[in-house]
Formats: structure tokens, sequence, C-alpha cells
């Protein structure tokens, strides 16, 4: 579940970098670094890493080099102008200009809290290739961890037949040996008996507490 995708190239906002990092974890953990011109497109982001991947903790981070205008959207432009001309006609007031829309769009826009809105289609794009670029080196990966671990499994049932035979031999000889006890094996020197007596072995290890 290791990987990183990246993809660069122009969009909506102006040029854009994204880049997708994952790393092991038992379930899908999404964190996101965006700027505040992407502020609303959070869950429509990580809707796109939930509908391709499963598990993992996955950072996308999505960094403007470029903007595209210094313009407001058009959209909030239009709302912003058809808002301040009802104000202007309830309260008698003179019709606004563009810079007064301009500038009401501007620090407005830079307040308000967006919740949700949709990618744009070229950002959308340049994060499905960063998400495809992840998913293709995560599945890379994992091809390679199974194949680490199937030479070691075929490494180990080499060793195992190769050792058979002398196991098989040697069983044999173990068995027809003589056992000896611990007694015959220890000797210690008795002051109150004399030199040199046989006296069984002392256990030295401690009982489970």
């Amino acid at each position: 579940m290791t990987g990183a995708g990246f993809s660069a190239g122009d969009s909506e906002i102006g040029a854009v970098r994204v880049e997708a990092r994952s790393v092991n974890g038992r379930g899908l953990s999404v964190k996101l670094r965006l700027p505040s011109s992407c502020s609303g497109f959070e869950a429509a982001v990580e809707e796109r890493l939930r509908a391709r991947l499963r598990r993992g903790s996955i950072l996308v981070v999505l960094e403007q080099t470029t903007t595209a205008h210094a313009l407001p959207d058009r959209d909030r432009l239009r709302a912003v102008s058809e808002e301040m001309v009802r104000a202007a006609d309830e309260l008698g007031l003179a019709q606004p200009s563009f810079v007064d829309v301009m500038h009401a769009a501007s620090t407005g826009g830079r307040a308000e809290a967006r919740t949700s809105r949709p990618l744009p289609a070229q950002l959308g794009a340049l994060v499905d290739e960063a998400v495809d670029a992840l998913v293709e080196h995560r599945q890379a990966d994992g091809a390679g961890t199974c194949a680490a671990i199937r030479a070691q499994l075929d490494e180990l049932a080499r060793l195992t037949e190769a050792a058979s035979p002398r196991a098989a031999s040697r069983a044999p000889a173990q068995e027809s040996r003589p056992s000896r006890g611990r007694t015959g094996r220890h000797w210690r020197r008795d002051r109150r008996w004399g030199p040199a007596v046989r006296t069984p072995a002392v256990a030295t290890t401690c009982p489970d507490r």
C-alpha cells in the first residue's frame, strides 16, 4: 500500500501540481492540503480517492504554481451583482458599479465558508491522473513484495528438501545412543564425605512465578 503519484498542468485555477502519497494502514485515512483557492473542493477530492482506494493512509497535496487570473469566477460575480442591485433598489441607492461588485466579490469570497462544490473538469482530470499513478505504483510495490515472499518460501522448501535425507539418516543413530541422566554427568567434591563423589545435579533455574 506504499506508493506515490504525481501530475501537473493547467487548470481552471491556473497551473497546479498534484501529489498523492500513501503508506500502510488498516483502514482508509485521507488527508488533504489544498490552497485557499480550492476551498470547497475537499469533499469532491476525497470522494474520488475513496472510489479508487480501500486501505492506507493517503495524503494529497495540491499546489497552485500560477493563478489563472485575478478575477473571481463569473458565477460569483453574477450572484454578487444581482444581490447588490436588489439591495440598491430596496434602499433607493445608486446602482453598484463594476468596481463595487469586484470589491464585494473578492472580499466576501475570502470570508465566506464554502462547504462543498464540484471539481472543475481540468482540475479533476489532474487529480485523477495523480491517483492513477498512485494506484499503479501501489500495485507494483505489492507485486514486488509478493515476489520476495515467494522467493523466500521457495528457498525454505529447497533447504527443507535438502535436509530431509540427512535427518532421516541421523535418526537411527540418535535412537540407539544410550541416554544419560544429569546425575551421571555431574561431579562435585563434598568435604563431609571425602573427595570426588558423584551427586545429583542441583537445578539452577528459578521456578516460574
